[in-house]
């Protein structure tokens, strides 16, 4: 189709050279119908794109659900008459999932411990998008987003740290939660890190993630939607530089 219309511009410009002594006033007819031929092969090309790009996201959609066919099209739809979900229904998908799996009640149970038991300071929550190869958008807002999700709850007693971390994907069934313990003792260091990270469609996106780091601890979580981190961070410091003085 493209080649038809590439062959009749220039057919187009072979008899406006040929027509061009013998009637100038005729020009502007010409560059009109130059001008057509040009906007539909660009209306062709794009719609060709659009509909690749469509085929693209139905076949990466085959054995998903409702919700994740509609995050896969979120992040990948682009073209002419793509519809997907606004960047506020997506966060609404997001809140709702960490709702199930990132309560302070949910921690402490999968942790098994009473929140009695863990009040040296209060309870520490990082959360936000983790972009390693993961789907990677920024929002209308310049937000940048993904389609994983992690929250982190962190918990202090009087000899140890309790650590629960949950990671769940909103493309696919998937969710990883781990409790770990670690005597104040071993705890070398609590630290915030700056890099970048590549997504899954090969966005390269800056990030900041929480450490924790010691004598066979290597913990790191995500720390794009926190707030207050400064203040967090310095309080578990304090609260483990004075686990560490004490006889």
């Amino acid at each position: 189709m493209i080649n038809k219309y590439i062959e009749f511009a220039v057919y187009i410009e072979t008899i406006h050279e040929s027509s061009r002594s013998a009637n100038s006033g005729s020009s502007f007819i010409f560059i009109l119908l130059y001008a057509l031929v040009l906007l539909g092969i660009i209306i062709i090309i794009r719609n060709f794109d659009s509909f690749k790009n469509a085929k693209m996201v139905k076949q990466l959609c085959k054995g998903k659900n409702s919700e994740q066919s509609e995050v896969i099209a979120y992040f990948l739809r682009a073209g002419c008459g793509a519809k997907i979900i606004s960047d506020e229904q997506y966060l609404q998908m997001v809140d709702r999932k960490k709702q199930k799996y990132g309560s302070v009640k949910y921690a402490l149970n999968k942790l098994g411990i009473d929140e009695e038991q863990v009040n040296e300071i209060s309870p520490v929550c990082f959360e936000g998008f983790d972009y390693k190869n993961t789907y990677v958008k920024k929002t209308a807002n310049g937000k940048w987003i993904s389609s994983r999700y992690e929250v982190t709850w962190i918990f202090f007693s009087d000899s140890q740290v309790h650590v629960y971390s949950c990671g769940f994907d909103m493309d696919k069934e998937n969710k990883k939660e781990s409790t770990s313990e670690y005597f104040y003792r071993d705890v070398n260091s609590f630290s915030t890190i700056s890099e970048e990270e590549v997504g899954q469609n090969n966005i390269t996106v800056p990030t900041e993630k929480f450490g924790m780091y010691g004598a066979g601890i290597n913990f790191e979580c995500a720390l794009t939607n926190c707030d207050n981190v400064v203040q967090s961070i310095n309080g578990m410091r304090q609260k483990l530089r004075e686990k560490k003085l004490r006889p």
